[in-house]
């Protein structure tokens, strides 16, 4: 069986997406606040104008509202210009009750509570996750790659760890970003 992603938003990164979804063997059913902007994107092959460069590959269902589109599938990617948008459509465009699920992955909003409610009680220890972090830096590294973004990751994780939070959950990385850093290890 196929799985099928929808994709809301088809501008530069929506359509590539999209297509190369699709030319991965998904079905995919894409929405746009413009139906035919998205057809013409989809079509091209290439947001940016020009031929298209798959020369087979699935077709890219356009649907007419976002609830249609994320009705039934097993995943869905947002690519809209930001948070307010995603928000308005998945709440106000019906496809957060077409898929029948919280906003927002059930992870992030269980890691977020954690950080509004400053409790950090380990699933998996900050320690962990900044060795993880510096197994990635290092084989980007071995791969002449220049991981920035984990090496920012991996930083703000020292931060946290050196001000006492190693051993709390990974989302107590928190305390890199706020005044609070040097709170005492497990304080609300």
């Amino acid at each position: 069986m196929t799985s099928v992603v929808a994709v809301l938003g088809t501008g530069i990164m929506g359509a590539p997406m999209a297509l190369n979804l699709a030319h991965a063997g998904f079905q995919v059913r894409a929405w746009n606040r413009t139906a035919d902007t998205a057809r013409a994107r989809l079509s091209a092959g290439n947001p940016r104008g020009g031929r298209n460069r798959f020369s087979r590959r699935n077709e890219v269902e356009v649907c007419a509202e976002p609830s249609h589109a994320v009705a039934g599938a097993d995943a869905v990617v947002p690519m809209l210009s930001d948070g307010a948008s995603v928000e308005s459509v998945m709440r106000d465009g019906k496809a957060l009750s077409a898929i029948g699920g919280p906003l927002g992955p059930a992870y992030a909003q269980l890691k977020g509570n954690a950080m509004i409610q400053r409790s950090f009680e380990a699933a998996f220890p900050l320690v962990h996750a900044c060795k993880d972090a510096a197994l990635v830096i290092e084989a980007s590294e071995a791969n002449g790659l220049e991981p920035r973004v984990a090496k920012a990751v991996r930083d703000h994780f020292d931060i946290a760890i050196d001000a006492g939070h190693g051993d709390e959950d990974m989302a107590a990385a928190y305390y890199a970003y706020t005044p609070e850093r040097n709170t005492t290890k497990g304080a609300g």
